[in-house]
């Protein structure tokens, strides 16, 4: 970028250092002014076309909210913003009122942040000012033409439909960018706050010798590592749900017991705040709809109805509706919290909205759960209401489609197909078989390694591989009960064309391999499993969801 075309920045700062560090982060992407004291940057903007400022509140002579008050009457079309190293919350509201400052930072601010809001501050000044000269011409085509009104009258009225649809663009643009920032908030908050945890207490665990001290601490790091996750698999359901447009895999799911699991999963967080939790159940309401995806749905209702609830009790229903032609299994989860006022009934079901925003925010979240719920239902023929009352609480309630009943429908082999999430193993252990078994991990990472084999001692004997090839040669020169194969291995072969050069060999044709993986999606489970795996455990898993998955391919 030449420096013709790069945007005019203008920092002002009565210390030296500050205005040498912004220069030497940004002079690359900005032609970048500076200047000491307010009455400097008043000079500098009466030579120079700046299309931002941004000034420090504390300078000695004019501070920050008055410098950029009287920019204001003299370059309004310039980008207005402050900073700060101070707690100046009057200094902030006297800016925001008095001189519509578009943005302020607090020091020491984060450089990518700080570039993605001026970035975002300079394409929102230059369409304002891209709209605001094609405004004019419009106006000045509108004088011209009224001098020949009877003549160009459908040209005049096809103009104003392009005036209107630009403003509309810019209203969506303009959203847009805010459901942006908004997101980009959201997701540094919820990734930044449970990491702040793991990395702390696991930085004490070092030093701790209390044992009950590491425990407490363990609790907590695996407690922020479960939120971290939560957020991560948001963000991941709802890109797959976008990005995946053919119709997903459909079959019968037993909705009583479904609902009642996923409610026994949240027991204990309920527990923990001091909540009741009502079931009204009744067997056997079966529906046909996607097996994660009503997982996700009902999984997100209940946690919400957890979340947003201080006192009382949370209420879980099934139950059956049917018409003369179609019917549905209803879901419904009712809590005694928080409430929502009407004016947001329809808000919270939009992409990254919630009640409480930005700074104000109460509650963590992305404000993907609802909207990606919605989303879900609507492509499937489902619906989603709320009925609420700002301080009594809130009932949601889910009606699946094709309502069926255990009487009507059943599974071709007799029984539903709903499985528990972390069923309980059959664990094999050391009185119960000897000599111990022994499993070969395969896994390039050290620390997952080191997991596994902690996950797997006095229960298995353990041999490691770190790579593709010699996984392939130790199951050629030894058989393995066994063999949990990570998918990406690096350099060299994936752990699918390890598994077809160990299967070649005679000896290994049947040994049951577990495909331990970060590729997640049911069309990676269908690929693996069609590759020859016997079980699919994807990253993060427990000790207990481990242990099954290989006393599963045991017992085969």
């Amino acid at each position: 970028m030449s420096d013709e075309t790069k945007n005019k920045i203008l920092y002002i700062d009565d210390e030296e250092a500050s205005l040498i560090g912004f220069k030497s982060i940004f002079r690359d992407t900005y032609n970048v002014y500076t200047a000491k004291s307010a009455e400097e940057g008043y000079e500098i903007m009466k030579k120079t076309d700046i299309d931002l400022v941004i000034s420090d509140q504390r300078m000695p002579g004019i501070t920050g909210v008055e410098f950029l008050q009287k920019i204001r009457v003299e370059y309004p079309e310039t980008v207005r913003m402050l900073i700060t190293g101070y707690s100046d919350i009057d200094a902030v509201i006297k800016s925001i009122n008095g001189s519509m400052i578009t943005y302020y930072f607090n020091k020491p601010y984060e450089e990518n942040d700080m570039r993605l809001i001026m970035d975002n501050s300079l394409e929102k000044k230059k369409l304002i000012k891209q709209n605001k000269e094609l405004y004019e011409t419009l106006q000045q085509l509108v004088q011209d033409l009224e001098q020949n009104q009877e003549i160009l009258k459908e040209e005049i009225e096809r103009r104003k439909e392009a005036e209107q649809e630009l403003l509309v663009a810019r209203d969506k643009a303009e959203e847009s960018s805010r459901l942006k920032s908004s997101l980009l908030a959201n997701m540094n908050h919820e990734f930044r706050t449970p990491m702040n945890s793991i990395l702390g207490f696991s930085e004490l665990m070092k030093y701790t010798e209390s044992i009950e001290e590491v425990r407490t601490m363990a609790n907590m790091v695996n407690t922020s590592g479960k939120r971290l996750l939560k957020t991560l698999n948001s963000m991941v359901d709802l890109a797959v749900f976008e990005a995946d447009k053919k119709p997903p895999d459909m079959e019968m799911i037993n909705l009583s017991e479904m609902a009642e699991q996923i409610t026994n999963d949240f027991r204990d967080l309920a527990l923990r705040k001091n909540l009741a939790v009502e079931v009204s159940v009744p067997p056997g309401i079966l529906t046909c709809f996607n097996r994660s995806f009503a997982s996700l749905i009902l999984t997100n209702l209940i946690d919400n109805a957890i979340k947003f609830t201080h006192k009382g009790s949370i209420q879980v229903r099934v139950k059956k509706e049917t018409g003369e032609t179609s019917g549905f299994a209803v879901f419904e989860v009712s809590d005694t919290g928080i409430g929502i006022a009407p004016e947001f009934h329809t808000q919270v079901f939009d992409d990254f909205r919630q009640v409480s925003e930005g700074q104000g925010r109460y509650y963590e979240g992305l404000g993907i759960g609802l909207s990606l719920c919605k989303r879900i239902l609507t492509r499937l023929q489902g619906e989603i209401s709320l009925h609420s009352v700002p301080d009594q609480g809130t009932t949601f309630t889910v009606r699946f489609p094709e309502i069926m009943t255990r009487e009507s429908q059943t599974e071709p082999n007799g029984h539903d197909t709903w499985e528990m999430k972390e069923p309980v193993p059959a664990v094999v252990t050391q009185e119960e078989q000897k000599p111990l078994l022994t499993a070969l991990v395969v896994e390039d990472n050290e620390y997952n390694v080191e997991l596994l084999e902690m996950y797997l001692e006095g229960t298995f004997r353990i041999e490691k591989a770190y790579n593709g090839e010699s996984a392939v040669r130790m199951a050629h020169e030894k058989y393995y009960d066994v063999i949990l194969m990570d998918i990406n291995l690096g350099t060299g072969i994936d752990g699918v064309e390890a598994l077809k050069q160990i299967r070649e060999l005679e000896s290994n044709a049947t040994v049951p391999f577990i495909a331990v993986t970060g590729f997640t999606s049911m069309e990676d489970k269908k690929r693996l499993f069609a590759e020859g795996f016997n079980a699919f455990l994807p990253k993060p898993f427990t000790r207990t969801i481990l242990l099954s998955s290989i006393s599963k391919v045991l017992d085969k």
